[in-house]
Formats: structure tokens, sequence, C-alpha cells
């Protein structure tokens, strides 16, 4: 299915992955994480990703939190990219 995404949208690597060690994740060159992580952990995974400068699809919720969404955001916001939030 990933392969298959990859082709229709020219990208030239997609590899899923499910690492024990986000950091390492984060060190492999990727252009862009797709976060799909149990609720209580989107806040520290998300601000780690944007921290590494990475784009990042996020699925809901963004945190567990107004405070844990906002530092999510404020993560995002430091490193000049562009953020789309959704209300749940």
């Amino acid at each position: 299915m990933a392969g298959e995404a990859a082709g229709l949208h020219r990208a030239p690597r997609v590899r899923p992955a499910r690492p024990s060690d986000l950091d390492a994740l984060l060190g492999e060159g990727l252009d862009a994480v797709y976060v799909c992580v149990p609720p209580f952990a989107h806040g520290p995974v998300e601000q780690a990703i944007a921290a590494a400068g990475l784009a990042m699809f996020v699925e809901k919720p963004l945190g567990l939190d107004e405070s844990m969404a906002a530092a999510v955001a404020d993560a995002v916001a430091a490193e000049r990219r562009a953020a789309e939030l959704y209300p749940q």
C-alpha cells in the first residue's frame, strides 16, 4: 500500500517503520513522518518531529488536552513550518 501511494505521488522513498527508538528514526534522513501513535504519546512524539525539522501528518488528537496541543503548535512554529490544525 505504501509503495502504491509513493508511486501515485512520485515520492522517491516511502518506508513504513515501527521504530522502537524515535531518535534513531528521526536521524534517518526522512522528509516527513506520519504520526499514528496512541493519544497519550502524541505531544512528545510530535514535538520531537518538529524539533527535527520534519514535515508530519498527525492523526487526531493533536494532544490529550489544549496545553499539549498548544505545545505541539508552538514547536512547529519554532521551526518556521506551516501547520494546519483542524478542530475535532
